[in-house]
């Protein structure tokens, strides 16, 4: 999601094609960035340096059909997040959980 210019809203965006609606994000509430490394057993070689988001982080998205916060939440509940089949999402990262909230903007 990246800003079309600047001062604009992130524009609509849908991480999949079965989606059930385009969303966007609105603000993010995140942490310093933890370096996470390991050992790669199988190679016999220390894995590459990745920088992992702290637990409770929080994302704000705003869907653009709010009738289908059902469906999104259905969609993202307990799932990563990382691309399908990657090294990321084979370890458990990017796994998310999902609540809903209702806010008026001032």
């Amino acid at each position: 999601l990246l800003p079309s210019e600047a001062g604009s809203p992130l524009p609509w965006a849908k991480p999949e094609d079965d989606f059930p609606c385009p969303l966007r994000l609105r603000s993010a509430f995140t942490g310093s960035w933890t370096p996470v490394s390991g050992w790669d057993y199988e190679r016999h070689l220390p894995k590459a340096m990745r920088k992992l988001v702290p637990s409770g982080s929080v994302y704000v998205v705003e869907l653009q059909d709010p009738e289908k916060a059902q469906e999104v939440r259905d969609a993202l509940w307990l799932r990563s997040l990382c691309p399908k089949g990657s090294q990321e999402m084979r370890d458990g990262y990017g796994v998310v959980a999902v609540a809903a909230c209702d806010y008026t903007e001032n």
